[in-house]
């Protein structure tokens, strides 16, 4: 029996439109800049740079494969590099978790290019984390 491939969508509107927003995390992962100024003044230059991040769902993408541009949250280069670098559930785990994260990039895909609705959506989901810390 032959397993059918999965469609990867590649959307380059929807990936200028996720880089046009901010960073998720900007409330809470910002504060571990280092205290070497030289490496502070380069880390806050990296957290103004939106790169759309990929979110890898189990059993969906292979190693090495770009998952769909349906499944990307604006993060700053500074928490791109923080979600490789711990793993995503990990990261995701102080943001309600991975499958609410999962829930918000697929609703932000849905409004691509309306920018009022993708920034309803982003505070809806920063007032729910607050709401529970």
């Amino acid at each position: 029996m032959l397993i059918p491939k999965a469609k990867f969508i590649r959307d380059k509107k929807h990936l200028a439109f996720i880089r046009s927003l901010g960073c998720l995390t900007e409330f809470d992962h910002h504060n571990i800049f280092s205290n070497n100024p030289t490496v502070r003044q380069n880390e806050i230059m990296l957290s103004q740079i939106i790169d759309p991040a990929h979110q890898r769902l189990r059993n969906v993408c292979g190693v090495g494969l770009t998952p769909s541009d349906e499944n990307l949250l604006p993060l700053c280069r500074v928490c791109h590099t923080l979600q490789h670098k711990e793993g995503e559930e990990e990261f995701f785990r102080p943001y309600l978790g991975y499958k609410r994260a999962n829930t918000l990039n697929k609703a932000l895909y849905a409004v691509t290019g309306d920018r009022d609705k993708a920034m309803e959506l982003i505070a809806e989901w920063k007032n729910e984390i607050l709401d529970i810390q």
